[in-house]
């Protein structure tokens, strides 16, 4: 699916009681997955331009990153199991290119393939690629990806179990893995080779929050001493607007505070870039094509700022951004979602969206008008954040009523790891017939399992118009 890898802590004492031959730990990866813009997949061999990935590695290191992913399908370098004379000039051509600019290589194999009982035609494609790289590709290499998620079968967990030790003895002490997109599969690689055949554990986190918290918990409870990396994280932009750029923003934010409490340094965007509509393969979703960090027309989203920020050494965010003041949202839902807010029960909602000038002092505020709603129906704006330790969620907004009828408060509602709802807090009602604007505020105290809330500023069976402005949520 997507690609990008970002993080590595200290491979040398893990490697070594593995029985890896790494004499000096490596500088943590500070990773970004790449594809060209205009060719992605097997386009960036078929295609491949010297000048493109030149300009995109400069671009890269000007995040701060100290390495590159460089991914490969055999059937875009070689009639298989052979490596063509044109396909190791490209590798090498990219592995040199990543060198001038600093950057280290993680190096994924085996991209698009899945013929896993030729384990001796495997064997001679890898060495046929590392028998023809030169020595300054070579020594970029710092991480070999035998393959980008590998599916939970016990066929292919088979093949990874013989040939990444092969691996191994073509990159001696060179960190290797193969990379997973679920708790289930990261707990099968990690219990089912054999043992020193995976010397790191990569996870692929995508999804919502909690499903990502379940697959970083499930890797640490079967590392074993071996260092995790998140090798991928993403959200798409398509519909591009400045919601949906903010949703990226809070997105990567979310997934920065989950690494942190797994103590896991860094987080590897997926990906550099967004891709026109002739990169990408085939049948491949649109929603596929605006994962980057950076605009086809080579500017860069404001989510970019969050990987810069990660990689320069800063600490994560306490709390990801809710856009308390609705002046990155859009003014009406793209699929449900204005931006970091998103609206709940929608079709119930009546009207939802953002007022530009209806906020405090002529700001922009949430509203939502000419609500329906009942016992299963609360319309309301809303969005969720994992606890990570915190019990305590505390949740003020000013809200003016124009005309209101029904009710309108706040509410925390609690979701334990499965996602399954637990109940909810609620504030006070907000007095209808009041112009001014009126402040709400709940302190709630988790219930029993809980490890996610929601905060919801609710208004239902209002005939008339509600706005929300000067939003604080805090955890503790």
């Amino acid at each position: 699916m997507r690609r990008i890898l970002a993080v590595s802590t200290l491979f040398a004492a893990t490697l070594a009681a593995l029985g890896g031959r790494a004499s000096a730990a490596p500088a943590p990866l500070r990773l970004v997955n790449y594809y060209p813009a205009n060719n992605a997949w097997t386009q960036m061999w078929t295609n491949y331009d010297h000048a493109t990935v030149d300009a995109d590695f400069a671009s890269i290191g000007s995040l701060g990153a100290n390495a590159v992913r460089i991914i490969v399908q055999p059937q875009a370098v070689g009639t298989w199991p052979t490596i063509s004379a044109r396909g190791e000039a490209e590798i090498n051509d990219a592995l040199d290119t990543a060198a001038a600019h600093n950057l280290k290589v993680q190096l994924t194999l085996f991209d698009w393939w899945s013929n896993w009982s030729d384990t001796a035609g495997s064997k001679a494609w890898v060495n046929n690629l590392v028998s023809g790289l030169n020595a300054t590709a070579r020594a970029d290499v710092a991480m070999v990806d035998a393959r980008n998620e590998i599916p939970n079968t016990s066929a292919a967990l088979s093949w990874a179990g013989t040939v990444l030790p092969y691996i191994g003895t073509l990159f001696p002490g060179i960190p290797r893995t193969v990379s997973t997109n679920s708790a289930a599969s990261v707990t099968a690689v990690a219990t089912q080779l054999p043992s020193g055949a995976l010397t790191v554990l990569d996870i692929h986190l995508y999804g919502d929050a909690q499903q990502m918290l379940n697959t970083a918990d499930a890797a640490k409870a079967v590392a074993n001493g071996r260092p995790i990396v998140i090798g991928e994280h993403g959200y798409s932009t398509i519909g591009e607007s400045t919601g949906v750029d903010q949703a990226q923003v809070r997105d990567y934010q979310q997934v920065r505070r989950i690494a942190a409490y797994e103590g896991i340094p860094y987080v590897a965007p997926w990906g550099y870039s967004d891709f026109t509509a002739s990169a990408i393969p085939a049948g491949t979703s649109d929603r596929e094509r605006y994962f980057g960090l950076r605009r086809v027309d080579g500017t860069w989203k404001p989510a970019a700022n969050v990987i810069k920020n990660m990689f320069s050494g800063q600490s994560s965010p306490a709390l990801e951004s809710c856009d308390c003041q609705f002046s990155r949202e859009d003014v009406a839902p793209y699929s449900g979602s204005l931006g970091s807010w998103r609206v709940f029960d929608a079709s119930a909602a009546g009207q939802a969206g953002v007022d530009r000038t209806a906020g405090v002092g002529g700001s922009p505020a949430g509203y939502l008008g000419s609500t329906g709603g009942d016992n299963y129906q609360v319309p309301a704006l809303y969005q969720g954040f994992l606890l990570l330790g915190h019990a305590t969620v505390t949740l003020s907004a000013k809200a003016r009523l124009v005309n209101a009828t029904g009710w309108t408060h706040l509410s925390v509602a609690w979701f334990d790891r499965n996602e399954g709802y637990l109940g909810t807090t609620d504030s006070t009602n907000a007095v209808n017939g009041q112009s001014a604007w009126q402040t709400l505020t709940v302190t709630a105290t988790k219930l029993q399992g809980a490890t996610a809330a929601q905060v919801h500023l609710k208004s239902y069976g209002n005939a008339g118009t509600v706005y929300f402005d000067d939003v604080s949520v805090a955890l503790s």
